[in-house]
């Protein structure tokens, strides 16, 4: 598995798209049928109590390629996901590798239209994920101070910072963009951000 896994990396990184894909708006009869020809048969697709569109699958069992074939359905589209507890664990790390030329498309694409900032940090050899994630706060304005911090081996977004910087609706819009710019700058860096904490 993690052999395969890092077969796949390597690939799908190679085949980064130098623009972001286009997002699929598919209807949730649609998705079901998308995901079904991946091999899957316990398969519900609709909105949940949130209201949010959600991709369930309730195989216990399935081939990687099957869950390469989900998450390559799933990841143009709008849909969130919940697979079943025995396919969770295998699909997560699938789903990031899917995702991630997409998530550096977008990212680039963004910073692109902002050459301002400069160009956004990449990890250096040896740089710590604390070390790093404390450029992408200098990359991404004063407002981003003290956004990311360390909880045991992980970096998160602060529950503190969180709260001072999205406590009302125009506070949430007028940070907003120092957000996105955190979120897109820890994708080129290959940092990955959990969170928020309380602190």
């Amino acid at each position: 598995m993690i052999l395969a896994l890092a077969g796949l990396a390597a690939a799908l990184q190679s085949a980064a798209p130098a623009e972001p894909p286009p997002y699929d708006h598919l209807a949730p009869k649609e998705m079901r049928k998308v995901i079904e020809a991946c091999g899957f048969a316990r398969v519900w697709v609709g909105r949940d109590k949130r209201e949010i569109l959600l991709v369930r699958v309730e195989d216990s069992s399935a081939s990687d390629e099957q869950l390469i074939c989900a998450a390559k359905a799933i990841d143009t589209t709008f849909y969130t996901h919940e697979f079943s507890p025995e396919l969770a664990p295998r699909f997560a790390p699938i789903r990031a590798a899917v995702a991630r030329p997409r998530q550096l498309a977008e990212a680039r694409a963004r910073f692109a239209k902002e050459p301002e900032r400069g160009p956004p940090p990449e990890r250096l050899p040896g740089e710590s994920s604390l070390a790093v994630a404390k450029r992408i706060e200098a990359f991404c304005g004063a407002v981003a101070e003290g956004a990311l911090v360390q909880s045991g081996d992980h970096i998160m977004l602060s529950g503190e910072w969180m709260a001072r910087r999205f406590s009302t609706v125009d506070a949430m819009i007028v940070n907003a963009g120092t957000m996105g710019c955190l979120m897109q700058a820890s994708v080129i860096a290959d940092l990955q951000l959990s969170g928020p904490v309380e602190d």
